[in-house]
């Protein structure tokens, strides 16, 4: 299973002309097991920062750990 990149949001953006994109995504891999992916992406630096508090608060109403909720822009020194 390959790791949903930022890019694919912002092609979103960019075909539908959007300023903020949020996926939410699972996929499965094994018996009933699965990995969800929350990926964002904003057109300017406020964009980010809004998407990213939003993809931050759809994990924890999945139920991720805190510890992964906490992402940040990568434009803004974070880790995306």
């Amino acid at each position: 299973m390959k790791k949903l990149p930022i890019k694919a949001a912002e092609d979103v953006a960019k075909a539908y002309g959007l300023v903020q994109v949020i996926i939410i995504a699972r996929a499965r891999v094994g018996r009933g097991d699965s990995v969800d992916h929350v990926v964002t992406w904003g057109k300017t630096v406020s964009d980010c920062s809004l998407a990213a508090e939003a993809g931050n608060s759809i994990k924890r109403i999945m139920g991720w750990p805190e510890s992964k909720c906490h992402s940040w822009p990568r434009r803004l020194g974070g880790r995306g």
